[in-house]
């Protein structure tokens, strides 16, 4: 078995957030988050134009804030344990590039333009068929991804017949989850 966690840890270049551009659909998105996380949204012409926001982020980061709808919620809970908790998540999180990690403290703008952004676009929800078709769209990115690139096709070849494994404790769907028993999807 392979277990792998971030996109700058060994076999890194499995995670959603490693920066691989990938053309899907005359499209080119910055990584398989990119992808992943713009397709939550189609519903309506706003939704599309949310969807495009996220291809367009300069990191898969902020591709995956943006498709969760995420930052906004750091800074409108006024509960001091809610604050802390979700603090220390954000501090914590598998960042796609250690210097695009922002001092919580004292860079408010990292966060604060995406927050802008969130709450510009607060009625838009993922499509009703999300739950559905998430592990597709999913597979379609990962695909193209290993498929345009013989460096990543290299290495999971490398792997040969062993199991790849998702070490995210907080993701249950994707990832192992909290207890090992996730679906590792």
């Amino acid at each position: 078995m392979i277990h792998f966690k971030g996109p700058y840890g060994r076999y890194g270049e499995f995670s959603n957030l490693y920066p691989a551009p990938t053309m899907i659909r005359e499209i080119l998105f910055g990584s398989v988050e990119h992808y992943y996380q713009a397709h939550k949204f189609s519903n309506s012409a706003k939704a599309l134009a949310y969807s495009q926001l996220i291809v367009e982020q300069p990191t898969p980061i902020k591709a995956l804030f943006l498709g969760n709808q995420q930052l906004i919620r750091v800074r409108e809970i006024s509960s001091n344990y809610q604050s802390e908790r979700l603090r220390d998540l954000f501090l914590n999180s598998d960042w796609d590039d250690p210097t695009d990690k922002p001092n919580y403290e004292q860079n408010h703008e990292y966060h604060y333009d995406l927050n802008e952004t969130i709450q510009k676009y607060i009625e838009v929800q993922p499509r009703d068929d999300w739950i559905t078709v998430q592990d597709n769209i999913l597979r379609t990115a990962v695909f193209h991804k290993f498929f345009q690139n013989s460096k990543l096709r290299q290495v999971l070849f490398s792997t040969q017949n062993q199991i790849l494994i998702y070490n995210n404790e907080r993701d249950s769907h994707l990832g192992t989850g909290s207890d090992g028993n996730g679906q590792n999807m």
